[in-house]
C-alpha cells in the first residue's frame, strides 16, 4: 500500500512538473507544436535503436520478429521492413524479438545483434542472443550466428535489453524466468535475472572479459556482471 501512494505521489509530482513547464513555455511566447510523424501503425513495438555512424536512421523493433528502420530526415515516408525473423518465433504473452543493438563499428563491420525467443517442438521455450550482418547495411537473414541459447522456464520476463558500453563489450540484460522463479536473481549460478557481460569482438563465439567478477571462482557464472566496478575511460 505505502509502495502505491509513493508511486502514486511520483505521478502527481510529474504531472505538475509538465504543467508548470508548459505554463512556463506560454508565458515567454514560446509555442509547441505537435507534429505525428508517421501515419502508418507498428505492431507491438518495444525499442527504437540506431547506429552511432547513421545517427538518420532509425530502427524500431517489433516483438512480432520485424525491425522497420525509417529515416529521420524524411518524416513523412513510410517505414522500411528490413529485418523479419516473424516465421521463427511464437510472439505468445511476453515472447518473440525483445532486444537489438548494433556493433560500435556499424556498418562499418556489418554486425548487430538480437535478442529472441524461441519454441522447439515439445514446446519448450529458449532465449537466444544471435549476431547477425548486414553488408552494405541491408541485413543478411541466413548469417545468423546463435552465441548464447538457454531454456526459459516460463512465458514471461524474459528481459531482452541489449547494449554495448564504452568498454567495447556487450551487456545482455535477462529477466528472471517468470513465474515461480523470484529467487534466480539471487543465485549467481543461474542464468536467469542477471547482466551478462561478454567479449564478441571475435571472429566467431565470444570471450570472456578477464575482469568479470566470477572468473575463475566457483561462486558464479563467468558471464555474470554483478557487483561494483568501473568501466574504463569513465
Amino acid at each position: 500500500m505505502y509502495a502505491n501512494k509513493k508511486l502514486t505521489l511520483h505521478f502527481k509530482l510529474l504531472a505538475l512538473f509538465f504543467c508548470l513547464l508548459g505554463y512556463g513555455a506560454a508565458a515567454n511566447g514560446q509555442s509547441v507544436e505537435i507534429y505525428e510523424p508517421y501515419s502508418e501503425l507498428f505492431t507491438s513495438p518495444l525499442g527504437i535503436e540506431y547506429a552511432e555512424n547513421e545517427p538518420a536512421k532509425i530502427y524500431l523493433v517489433e516483438r512480432v520478429g520485424k525491425i522497420k528502420r525509417l529515416d529521420i530526415q524524411q518524416l513523412d515516408d513510410e517505414s522500411e521492413l528490413w529485418f523479419d525473423i516473424s516465421d521463427r518465433i511464437d510472439p505468445t504473452g511476453e515472447q518473440g524479438l525483445l532486444g537489438l543493438t548494433f556493433h560500435p563499428e556499424f556498418p562499418n563491420n556489418s554486425t548487430f545483434y538480437i535478442n529472441y525467443t524461441v519454441t522447439d517442438n515439445d514446446g519448450q521455450i529458449f532465449t537466444r542472443i544471435s549476431r547477425f550482418r548486414a553488408p552494405g547495411g541491408e541485413s543478411d537473414l541466413e548469417s545468423e550466428e546463435v552465441l548464447l541459447e538457454f531454456e526459459q522456464p516460463q512465458n514471461n520476463h524474459n528481459g531482452g535489453q541489449l547494449a554495448f558500453g564504452p568498454d567495447g563489450y556487450l551487456y545482455i540484460a535477462l529477466g528472471d524466468g517468470g513465474r515461480n522463479s523470484s529467487s534466480n536473481s539471487q543465485d549467481t549460478q543461474n542464468i536467469h535475472g542477471n547482466i551478462l557481460r561478454i567479449d564478441v569482438n571475435t571472429s566467431e563465439g565470444y570471450a570472456i572479459p578477464g575482469d568479470n567478477p566470477f572468473v575463475g571462482s566457483d561462486e558464479g557464472l563467468d558471464e555474470i556482471m554483478r557487483g561494483v566496478f568501473v568501466i574504463p575511460g569513465e
